[in-house]
């Protein structure tokens, strides 16, 4: 398990590096034909608005998944939303738990931020329904902002063919 989420967080710098490598300058700002002095605004790093990224989020603990969400909004930071939710979270394990109502006590931090990321567009929740009832967890169990799909393999196979790339 720890190996899985330090592969997980260097794939995650990987991409972050992959990203700011793909700079792009922002013109200089009231630039026009023959006007100003002759210098450009200093470029700022732009991350791709079209890369979506997608999580298969399972036997993680508290303080991994933590550290995947900081690491989603330092990202975010960086690069603004680009337009929509750029990463694709699939709870379809024991990680679940993490999100129980009965449990939000315990791991509100957690809750609370991915909320936060979820409202700012971030990141785009789902949990896999099939688990959450093996976890004897109905929908109504689940913060709102989490939606709900049938099986997390076929929604993690469905997002793939959508064009999200796989961390």
């Amino acid at each position: 398990m720890p190996t899985r989420f330090v592969l997980i967080v260097a794939l995650l710098a990987v991409a972050a590096a992959a990203l700011l490598a793909r700079q792009t300058p922002e013109p200089a700002p009231f630039a026009a034909a023959g006007a100003g002095s002759g210098t450009a605004a200093p470029a700022r790093p732009v991350i791709d608005a079209h890369t979506r990224y997608l999580f298969d989020v399972h036997d993680h603990g508290p303080e991994e998944f933590t550290a995947l969400l900081r690491r989603a909004g330092e990202l975010a930071a960086a690069g603004g939303t680009g337009g929509g939710a750029r990463v694709a979270v699939v709870l379809h394990g024991p990680d679940i738990e993490l999100f129980a109502r009965r449990n939000y006590q315990r791991y509100e931090a957690i809750v609370d931020l991915a909320a936060a990321l979820e409202q700012r567009e971030v990141i785009d929740f789902k949990a896999c329904q099939t688990a959450a009832r093996s976890h004897g967890l109905e929908d109504t169990d689940l913060p709102e902002f989490i939606d709900m799909v049938p099986y997390g393999p076929d929604e993690l196979e469905r997002l793939r063919r959508a064009g999200y790339v796989e961390l």
